[in-house]
């Protein structure tokens, strides 16, 4: 089920009908839980085994959570994390084997599944470290399966949402706020259903202009690809964000906000600060951090090097978590690559200016300002290019 389909929108209306009838947070609870699950139910209405393959997973996590909050073993959590790398994607692509199984290779989305792994591996790892204490079976499955969430974020901590899911629906919503509600809805389902529709039109039109030959409209198309698929793909999803922040706020969760204005970023660091920022912050905290801090050691003296060796594959690995495939291999690399460089540049340019002459300079200096959003967006377009 779509986020920009009618289904969906009678599917919300729905839920909050009977949100509306439930007097207790525990019922709102249920109604959440049961809702996200026949919402999820949309996507496995051919695959009855694909179901089962994600509910053994989803079980099977628990179930190590519950033994990891007592036993803090290493060798069990790397195991737990090893396995949960390795399932997701047997469950997402398809092979020979799985289709004889009768396994569907992508059921929901490829993204759909990747978040729910991130999801695991925060609450795994936290519990883990101790930063989360006990987890519960119905919290654990709504915080993993919420409709809200299900299909591409945004990334939620599991101790916020569990701040608002014990107070599920207790607090009122004023004329004032529910008009921006619903405003940010509206606004992101004008992103969904308008904007991006007519953006797309761009390609018919350059190739109902055969007049000009063959060759310049395939070139036409090429450029026009280029410029035009980073301003759809941002459309898309923060739309998307949008429309279940909006519908969140109505439920009783506030979920964190996923874009700031990522056009206006001067550099790469400060466009992954604007742009899909929870799973920025998630790749800092497990992925980026721990890669750094396991090779400290061997990087004395080295540490500017470190930084740079491991932003690269930090971005690497984040886009091979999108799709393990050569296209996304080589959109990992050039952010990589990119990002790296950016954090050389910045450093070098607070060394020699200092740091209050350099962000002075990236205000004030309109060359500089413009110039280097200019860079960001062809830089970011470039590596679309290759998964487009």
């Amino acid at each position: 089920m779509a986020i920009d389909s009618l289904g969906f929108v009678v599917f919300v209306f729905a839920v909050l009908f009977l949100y509306v009838l439930c007097r207790t947070t525990k019922q709102r609870q249920l109604v959440f839980v049961l809702s996200s699950f026949a919402f999820l139910g949309t996507f496995f209405i051919d695959s009855i085994v694909s179901a089962l393959y994600l509910l053994v997973v989803l079980v099977s996590s628990f179930l190590a959570i519950k033994y990891l909050e007592t036993n803090k073993n290493k060798i069990v959590y790397r195991m737990v994390i090893a396995v949960l790398v390795v399932a997701f994607p047997a469950m997402i692509y398809s092979s020979p084997i799985l289709e004889f199984l009768g396994i569907a290779g992508i059921i929901i989305s490829v993204i759909g599944y990747a978040y729910i792994m991130l999801r695991l591996i925060h609450v795994i790892t936290d519990v883990y470290e101790g930063s989360i204490k006990s987890i519960e079976l119905l919290p654990f499955l709504a915080y993993n399966l919420s409709f809200l969430t299900l299909i591409a974020g945004p990334i939620q901590r599991y101790k916020p949402f569990l701040e608002q899911w014990e107070s599920l629906g207790e607090t009122q919503i004023e004329n004032d706020a529910l008009y921006a509600i619903l405003n940010r809805i509206v606004s992101g389902y004008l992103y969904l259903v308008v904007f991006v529709p007519l953006l797309e039109l761009h390609t018919q039109v350059i190739r109902r202009a055969t007049f000009l030959g063959a060759e310049i409209v395939a070139a036409l198309s090429q450029i026009a690809s280029f410029y035009m698929f980073p301003v759809t793909l941002y459309l898309n999803f923060a739309g998307y964000c949008s429309v279940v922040i909006g519908i969140g706020i109505l439920f009783g969760f506030q979920l964190p906000e996923n874009f700031n204005k990522p056009w206006l970023a001067k550099d790469l660091l400060e466009f992954w600060e604007r742009w899909h920022i929870t799973l920025s912050i998630w790749l800092r905290d497990y992925l980026f951090t721990p890669i750094f801090r396991a090779n400290v050691g061997r990087f004395k003296g080295r540490l500017p090097t470190l930084i740079l060796l491991t932003y690269f594959f930090t971005f690497l690995i984040g886009g091979i978590w999108h799709r393990p495939s050569v296209a996304f291999v080589k959109w990992g690399l050039v952010l990589g690559t990119g990002t790296a460089i950016s954090k050389y540049v910045l450093d070098k340019q607070v060394a020699r200016l200092g740091r209050e002459n350099y962000l002075n300079m990236t205000q004030t200096n309109k060359l500089y300002k413009y110039g280097s959003r200019v860079a960001v967006f062809h830089v970011i377009a470039f590596s679309l290019y290759f998964i487009q």
